[in-house]
């Protein structure tokens, strides 16, 4: 990089450590060491005129629009996702929830080719994950997902399902939509956390894995970066307002209301 680049800011990495010579940077303790503290709280300081970042925590975004490059870090934690759990060409993979990074999570699923099926009870966000690319929508509040899942796939049952809500009726679904030799993933902090309860046996004798994401490495964020880059994908539908730094307030009401996507706010 040089002065004057314009670059999308995601998680940094020592580069030294055992996680990082194991290409595990997620887990270095440097990935958040680009993050600023506030009076209750810290974060990577979005709304900041200008910071300090690791330059390792940098990806390259050329004369992408800035709203749109913003859109880059969250974007990775679904390439990370897809990629942990390994999902194959034309497999069937559920996303259970289709708000902002449950999208996200269509975005980079339908990029390694795979059937995307979505689980929503939000006719609205059902018609944006159609828009996005996903083959089949459910809408959950008329019919059973699980069995629908089932029968969209001949009775085996999903080959992942991703959590793109972190409440226990997703996380139970996902767990019965599942097939022999899945892959649930838990893409989803629950507020409140409520324990999932398996069946070990049932677990065992199937070859089910349970995976938990959290954020991104450097790989799925240069992905990302590049998949925005390139034009590869359209994050745009995402954006659902823009508002100036002075708006701040606005901006933070109108992300907080149900059934909305990403608000940017610009300086």
């Amino acid at each position: 990089l040089k002065t004057g680049d314009r670059v999308a800011v995601g998680g940094a990495s020592c580069g030294s450590c055992h996680w990082c010579l194991t290409n595990q940077d997620r887990v270095c303790t440097g990935h958040y060491s680009g993050s600023v503290s506030y009076d209750c709280g810290w974060g990577p300081g979005g709304f900041a005129e200008y910071k300090i970042h690791p330059s390792d925590g940098l990806a390259f975004v050329g004369d992408t629009a800035a709203n749109i490059a913003s859109l880059t870090e969250p974007l990775s934690c679904a390439v990370h996702a897809a990629r942990l759990a390994d999902v194959k060409v034309s497999s069937d993979v559920v996303v259970i929830g289709a708000g902002t990074m449950g999208l996200m999570n269509v975005i980079a699923l339908k990029q390694r080719g795979a059937r995307v099926i979505v689980s929503e009870v939000d006719p609205g966000r059902l018609a944006m994950a159609k828009l996005l690319g996903a083959d089949v929508c459910i809408d959950a509040s008329a019919v059973d997902p699980v069995e629908t899942v089932k029968e969209l796939t001949e009775g085996r049952g999903a080959d992942t399902v991703i959590t793109a809500i972190g409440h226990r009726v997703a996380n139970e679904q996902g767990l019965e939509m599942l097939a022999q030799k899945g892959t649930l993933v838990l893409f989803a902090s629950a507020h409140p956390e409520t324990p999932i309860e398996i069946s070990p046996n049932k677990w065992h004798n199937n070859e089910k894995r349970i995976l938990g994401v959290l954020s991104s490495e450097k790989e799925d964020f240069y992905i990302a970066a590049r998949l925005i880059r390139y034009g590869l994908v359209d994050v745009s539908p995402l954006i659902q307002g823009t508002y100036p730094l002075a708006q701040l307030g606005a901006a933070l009401e109108q992300s907080i209301t149900p059934g909305s996507y990403r608000i940017i706010v610009q300086p």
